[in-house]
């Protein structure tokens, strides 16, 4: 499920287009956590998913939640949602999910 595509001289991108594919990530990811700053971004993106898979994202709070979760992944909101939300009161950037290292889990 999913693609893998070039994205520059360096990176990849991987692609899940299908929603229904979704808990199939979320499951490999919740049994293999990731072990760097990545892990809160994931807990955001796991929340997103959560809000859609209940049907909330149809009504305004739930769009305006997605909105404030996305604000803070990776580069936080692109200009044109500033633009078209410029009144919503996003999440205070304490609020983020902190990643500590605790240790490597179990490789095997």
């Amino acid at each position: 499920m999913g693609s893998i595509c070039k994205s520059g001289k360096k990176a990849v991108i991987y692609a899940v287009d299908s929603i229904k594919d979704m808990p199939v990530i979320l499951n490999h990811f919740n049994k293999y956590p990731l072990i760097t700053h990545k892990l809160s971004d994931y807990l955001i993106f796991k929340q997103c998913f959560e809000i859609i898979k209940r049907g909330e994202h149809l009504t305004e709070k739930g769009l305006l939640d997605i909105i404030s979760l996305k604000s803070y992944l990776n580069l936080g909101l692109p200009d044109n949602l500033k633009n078209y939300f410029p009144n919503h009161m996003l999440l205070n950037k304490k609020n983020k999910p902190e990643y500590v290292f605790k240790s490597i889990p179990d490789p095997f």
